[in-house]
């Protein structure tokens, strides 16, 4: 009866191999597609959080050392004072920093990452005013 029994489990086995090859070589798939999606986001994640500092630290570098020194902005000046800002990002980015961000990011064309960037820089002015504006109101 017992060598009925391990003949039988055995042969249960040998069919079962391929069943269970398949699975394990299922899981690792998946397994290497969670660790590579997991890599991806905290990349992302860490590339997004420094180019939120670096554009709050190009915002108020420019208002310090260009837009406070003005009485009366004109739209020169405005224009002038985001380009000064832009390039500040791409200094303190680097090359190397925006073609990683390109990638990471899906971004193809040089031109969408300027519009992205400078969507982030008016973001980051509007925040500044804000701010300025809740501590001149609490006063």
């Amino acid at each position: 009866m017992k060598e009925q029994l391990a003949a039988l489990g055995i042969e249960a086995f040998k069919a079962l191999s391929p069943v269970i090859l398949a699975l394990i070589g299922w899981i690792g798939v998946r397994l290497n597609q969670y660790i590579v999606a997991k890599v991806k986001n905290e990349k992302m994640q860490g590339m997004l959080s420094r180019l939120n500092e670096v554009a709050v630290d190009a915002v108020k570098e420019v208002e310090q050392t260009f837009m406070g020194a003005l009485e009366k902005p004109t739209k020169e000046d405005m224009v002038k004072a985001k380009d000064m800002a832009l390039a500040s990002i791409k200094t303190h980015m680097g090359q190397r920093g925006l073609n990683e961000m390109k990638k990471v990011m899906g971004i193809e064309k040089p031109e969408d990452l300027e519009k992205m960037l400078l969507s982030l820089l008016e973001s980051r002015v509007h925040d500044l005013k804000m701010s300025k504006a809740s501590v001149g109101g609490a006063k």
